[in-house]
Formats: C-alpha cells, sequence, structure tokens
C-alpha cells in the first residue's frame, strides 16, 4: 500500500512539472494577422485600408524619425503621424495621427514587426494598425 501511495504522489508531481513546463504562445487575433500581412505604408482599420500610399500620394519621414507623412502632391488630404519616440519592436508608442486636419486622439502602439525598410505598429482596442517606412 504505501509503495501504491508513492507511486501516485510521483505521478500527481511528474504531471504537474509538466504542465507548468508547457509555453504558451501569444495569442494573435485574425484581425492582426491580416494587418500583418499588408505591405503597403498607411493607416489601418480593422485591418482594411482607410489611408494608404498610392500613385498620387507621397511618403516622408521627418529627420527626427518621430513623424511619418503620407500626402497627395497637393496637401489638401494627408496623414500626419507623431511618435512619442522612435519605434522599436516589442516596444509600445504613443501615436497622435492627424487626418486632413482632423486629429485622433494620442493612442499607444505595441510596435509588432519590422523589415528592412517599414515597420508595423498596432492599437488592439481601437484594432487599428499603422506601417510606417523606417
Amino acid at each position: 500500500m504505501k509503495k501504491y501511495i508513492y507511486l501516485v504522489l510521483i505521478a500527481l508531481v511528474a504531471s504537474t512539472v509538466a504542465v507548468s513546463c508547457v509555453k504558451e504562445e501569444p495569442v494573435v487575433s485574425p484581425t492582426l494577422n491580416t494587418f500583418l500581412n499588408k505591405e503597403t505604408p498607411g493607416l489601418y482599420d480593422k485591418s482594411k485600408p482607410t489611408y494608404i500610399l498610392t500613385d498620387g500620394i507621397q511618403a516622408f519621414k521627418a529627420g527626427s524619425g518621430l513623424v511619418f507623412n503620407l500626402s497627395e502632391a497637393n496637401l489638401d488630404t494627408y496623414l500626419k503621424s507623431s511618435f512619442s519616440e522612435v519605434p522599436v519592436v516589442g516596444g509600445v508608442v504613443s501615436v497622435t495621427l492627424n487626418k486632413s486636419g482632423i486629429e485622433i486622439k494620442a493612442a499607444p502602439f505595441e510596435v509588432v514587426a519590422e523589415s528592412s525598410d517599414k515597420i508595423w505598429l498596432w492599437n488592439q482596442t481601437a484594432i487599428r494598425g499603422l506601417i510606417i517606412y523606417k
């Protein structure tokens, strides 16, 4: 009987250790996954383009790296993105968006990915993404 109790205790401890060693992968929403597959710089709401770089729209970054703009040549329509700090993957930055004079309140964006020339930022609360040039 004593041997049986030891075996049960060993099995219980082994199962507890095995369960605690399982690495949980972060949950990525389907909308974020869709956004991460986008390549065109611009603003996306629910992974759908709101204002993106297309023919006739120019992209430029201010020297400090804290401002990224998309605009038509005549500057009538534009998107200005201002950052609290230079975006770094894994970090969170406060982003203020100004779309043709209408300011969208500053919000935290997680820097979720980067490539050799672009950075992907994501705000899960608003389900809003932003792709900028480095």
